[in-house]
């Protein structure tokens, strides 16, 4: 599932709470590792740990310090 975009953590677990309330089955989510307390709110949902990934750039890239926030990839092979 994926990509989440949001102005803050908050508004970015309440998209993905949303959409993953009626889900039984299984769900990917690529959360980016910048947000920790997105995390642990995640963990309380459910979700685990399935390892991790290093995100490379090379060039310009969007300005990570302004909203919108990326929060959520839209899958490891896309970005």
């Amino acid at each position: 599932m994926g990509p989440v975009v949001a102005l803050s953590p908050a508004v970015a677990l309440r998209l993905v709470g949303s959409l993953v309330r009626d889900v039984d089955g299984f769900i990917r989510l690529d959360v980016v590792d910048r947000w920790p307390v997105l995390n642990a709110e995640l963990f309380a949902l459910g979700f685990s740990d399935a390892g991790t990934v290093v995100r490379m750039a090379r060039g310009l890239h969007a300005d990570r310090h302004s909203a919108p926030f990326v929060f959520a990839l839209a899958g490891q092979a896309l970005g």
